[in-house]
């Protein structure tokens, strides 16, 4: 039997636990949703890796392996000479390639109905899509051992409880590597 002067302890009891309950489940859920979204994204980077090791096989059956690297030397020299108008052509086909890359992964990554930007920025990927930086060196394309390798850095933002603001982003960077189809030859 409670005496009478105990009647609001159990309502203060119950409101906190509760409270801790709600927080604790709350934070669970988000930790939940970052690693769904990191699946995601490490899905579409690799799906995006398979299909640039696919490419690199055409090339190769097509016999156009020296003849595109040949041709992406020429192109690059031949440029050299308008640089100072166009800016460096290395990093100008860096960012056609990366652009070619990008459109690849946001394929990966758009469910039926939304695209990749919504899907990211719905799920506190900071920047949506723009926010996924990728990671790559047209001259290191393939590795010393013939592998697709990709990258992407981004940052989520979750609060867990009543964390304070510095705390409040995750930086994540993924790294997807596949077998390229070289043919045997040695790209030492």
């Amino acid at each position: 039997m409670m005496r009478k002067d105990e009647n609001g302890y159990i309502a203060v009891e119950t409101l906190g636990s509760f409270t801790l309950l709600v927080v604790l489940a709350t934070s669970i859920l988000m930790l939940i949703n970052i690693t769904i979204v990191q699946s995601r994204i490490h899905y579409a980077l690799t799906q995006t890796a398979n299909e640039l090791s696919v490419y690199s096989y055409v090339i190769h059956a097509a016999e156009m392996g020296d003849l595109i690297g040949g041709a992406l030397d020429d192109v690059v020299e031949g440029l050299d000479f308008i640089s100072f108008f166009i800016g460096d052509p290395r990093k100008i086909i860096d960012d056609a390639f990366g652009t070619v890359i990008r459109l690849m992964m946001e394929k990966h990554l758009s469910i039926a109905g939304m695209s990749a930007d919504a899907y990211l920025k719905q799920n506190k990927v900071m920047g949506g899509f723009n926010g996924l930086v990728t990671s790559f060196d047209t001259e290191n394309y393939f590795n010393l051992n013939g592998n697709v390798v990709l990258t992407v850095n981004y940052r989520i933002e979750y609060s867990f409880g009543f964390l304070p603001e510095a705390m409040k982003t995750l930086s994540v960077s993924q790294t997807a590597m596949t077998k390229a189809w070289l043919g045997g030859d040695n790209y030492d």
